[in-house]
Order: structure tokens, then sequence, then C-alpha cells
């Protein structure tokens, strides 16, 4: 039973209502937040940082000519496409925020100098992930990227063999004509262990999947990328 007569309901209501709302938005939180941090000593914070609540991933693209390397980094991190990249030797790095489960993560994307394949000014402990680009419809450029896994990558990290556990190829023109087979995919990821995507940067097509099953990984520590060669 209510106790409230109409009168008291409604004096409550408008006193209610004309109590100022301080309203404190995500940015203010994240600076308090910070400031205290701060106040403790805490300058650096953690890579993994819920206490931010934002990351930075950090992923490194290879792969031969015209499998979609610039592309990648055009189509995710600027939203365009074109037919017509020009060919560059020199290093690409694009960063993005991405929200996801009401997190914001630094994506930091880097193709590394042609000149520098084995990374020498790297700490490879600061690479998330390897992504490893090959074109569907062309065999060769399937077999590129095996050797640059095999003589570019685990030869030369070997110290750092863990690391390198998680590299994914990405399989490339999904909405082309294909010519390395579901098969094919299955027998190299298997005796590489690796993980396997496909996408295609002109239908813009399963970047988003990919990117989100990257986030779940980093997010969790641990590399639990599912591959998926079902994304026509």
């Amino acid at each position: 039973m209510s106790y409230l007569t109409e009168k008291t309901t409604t004096s409550l209501q408008v006193e209610k209502k004309d109590k100022p709302k301080i309203e404190h938005s995500h940015l203010d939180r994240l600076k308090v937040n910070e400031a205290k941090a701060k106040m403790k000593g805490r300058q650096n914070v953690p890579r993994h940082s819920a206490f931010l609540n934002k990351t930075l991933m950090t992923i490194f693209i290879f792969g031969e000519e015209r499998t979609g390397k610039t592309a990648f980094i055009e189509r995710f991190c600027k939203g365009k496409f074109s037919d017509n990249y020009s060919h560059s030797d020199k290093e690409e790095i694009q960063e993005k925020k991405c929200p996801f489960n009401c997190r914001f993560y630094d994506i930091k994307i880097t193709i590394p100098n042609k000149n520098d394949v084995f990374l020498t000014s790297v700490n490879l402990e600061q690479i998330d992930f390897y992504l490893i680009f090959y074109d569907l419809n062309d065999v060769a450029s399937f077999e590129g990227a095996q050797k640059i896994f095999k003589e570019d990558l685990k030869s030369k990290y070997e110290k750092h063999e863990d690391n390198l556990s998680n590299v994914i190829l990405v399989g490339n023109k999904n909405d082309l004509e294909r010519k390395v087979t579901d098969e094919m995919i299955e027998k190299v990821s298997s005796e590489l262990n690796v993980g396997h995507f496909e996408i295609s940067l002109k239908d813009n097509k399963g970047i988003t999947k990919m990117i989100q099953q990257l986030i779940e990984s980093f997010d969790n520590d641990v590399f639990k990328f599912q591959s998926d060669n079902k994304n026509h």
C-alpha cells in the first residue's frame, strides 16, 4: 500500500525536476582516472590497460606485391578503395580507433620497409599479430606467403617463436574466381600452425569480422583466432 498522496507525489516530482542534474561524460571519467593514476605514481600505463578503458593493438602486414597490403590500410583506416595503387618500398603506418565491447582500441597497422623485412629496429614482443596477405586467385602468391612465413619470419625469429603463433594468412580477392582451394588452405594452415581468413577489399567483406576476432584474441591475451574460409 502506498502512503504517498497525490499532492505529495506531485511535490516530489517537482523537487526532482528542479534539482540540477550533474552528468559526467565517459571522457571525463577517463580523465579523472588518469589524473588519479598519475598522483599514485603510475606514469607508465600498461599496454593492456582496462584502467584507461582502451588498448594499443599492433599489427604488421607482409605479402607479395599486389596482394592488398596498402589497399587494406586504405579500406580499413580511411574507408577508401582503388584498383590503382602504386607500389612502394617505403614503410607505411596508419592508426585507427575501434570501439568494441564498450572499449576503445587503438589499432596500429604497419607495412614494414621492404629493405627491413627482418624488422631489426622493432621489438618483436610489441607485435601482436602478423598478417601475411596473398591473392586467392593466384597460387603463386599463396606459395609466396608460405615462403615469407618460413624464411622472412620464423627462421629469423626462432627466439620469439611463441610470438609467431599469432600469424594469420589473409586471402584477399574472394570476390574473384578462386584458384587457391579450401583443401590447399587447410593443409598449409595445419602444417604451419597459422590462422587463416578470407576477405574482399574491393567488396568490403570479411574485414570487420577479422578485426573483431583479432581484438577478442588480443583482449584475452590468448590466440583464439578461428580460421574462416566461408566469407564469400
